[in-house]
């Protein structure tokens, strides 16, 4: 095996015999929708929607954001594995979920639609230590690999360590792949694109398991209400804003950010808007630019979920009462100040 001298990649056609590599290069494809060029992957997700489980395309939002996702639109997809073009039209009832904290779109493709293709399945949880491929295309547009370890894992987020990355960017969006034998070739998370520390090449990966929490909390309430297709998230009106404030919510410079200020004794937290979610963190943000947002070990909300902090600082810590009570009226509240199709 040779490294490829301008990007560090390993071609996966040049190394056949490297286990679970080809399930997973059969899986994953090139997004060529408006010269967006960015690389996606089929997964298989342990979710029932109604009458059926959920199989689809997976990627990132900041290069498929929810505004490119429109029923009738058409998906065109390069799979180099089979050498084919594949076009999908999204259906009025096809499932979607995009969200910018998680750095994450989904699209619902059925099991069947597409021929000579895998699906990956889903890795229970991360391990401290563990080996992973991480997959994407190189400049030379060849379907590329590099192996990593798992530094540690905390909140929404995968910290990898990947030796001779040169650009931030490389790997962005790419599947972060199991080298376990249990579960070779299983999905454990997607790229984000971010470097913690850029000389020891550790960067960050949204955690799959969170993805997979925060879609089933969109899916309970969709079935509920007949609707399954992800708006963007709500415009708040003066009096939705004067509610949360009269709360203990204070605004910030970015509408989907509340904080919760400190007092005596008691520690800010910082609460972002998803579109089907609250989410919560201690961890203040250097700046209010989408990356640093997203480095900030953000927990979700939800009913029967332990409100404790995860990682960092105040790992396993409560919030204050006044914090918790302020969390449970999040909850109560359900979709009113997220979701623009719940007035």
């Amino acid at each position: 095996m040779k490294n490829n001298e301008n990007n560090c990649f390993l071609n996966i056609s040049e190394n056949n015999n490297l286990p679970g590599l080809q399930k997973v290069a059969k899986a994953t494809c090139k997004i060529i929708n408006n010269n967006i060029g960015s690389t996606g992957f089929l997964v298989s997700l342990p979710i029932n929607l109604g009458n059926r489980y959920l199989y689809g395309l997976m990627t990132n939002n900041q290069s498929f954001p929810e505004t490119e996702i429109k029923n009738g639109n058409k998906l065109v997809l390069y799979f180099p594995e089979s050498k084919q073009n594949l076009n999908y039209i999204i259906p009025k009832t096809s499932f979607v979920f995009s969200c910018p904290l998680l750095d994450i779109t989904f699209i619902e493709i059925p099991l069947g639609t597409f021929q000579n293709v895998e699906y990956l399945r889903v890795f229970d949880s991360p391990i401290e230590g563990q080996k992973i491929y991480i997959i994407n295309y190189s400049k030379e547009n060849n379907l590329s690999y590099k192996e990593g370890t798992i530094i540690n894992h905390y909140g929404t987020d995968i910290t990898l360590n990947i030796p001779d990355v040169i650009e931030e960017k490389e790997f962005y969006g790419s599947a972060i792949i199991s080298l376990s034998k249990t579960s070779l070739g299983d999905i454990l998370g997607i790229d984000k694109g971010i470097f913690l520390v850029k000389k020891a090449k550790n960067k960050l990966a949204t955690n799959i398991n969170v993805i997979l929490d925060a879609i089933r909390s969109l899916v309970h309430r969709n079935i509920i209400e007949h609707k399954e297709t992800l708006p963007p998230t709500k415009v708040l009106s003066n009096s939705d804003k004067d509610f949360l404030i009269n709360k203990g919510l204070k605004p910030t410079e970015n509408p989907l950010i509340f904080i919760s200020p400190s007092s005596f004794l008691v520690t800010p937290l910082w609460f972002y808007r998803a579109q089907y979610s609250w989410y919560w963190t201690p961890k203040e943000p250097k700046n209010y630019n989408m990356d640093e947002i997203k480095k900030c070990n953000w927990s979700l909300i939800q009913e029967n979920r332990p409100i404790i902090a995860i990682g960092g600082e105040y790992n396993n810590a409560e919030p204050a009462e006044r914090n918790i009570k302020l969390i449970m009226i999040l909850i109560k509240s359900g979709l009113h100040f997220i979701n623009s199709k719940y007035k």
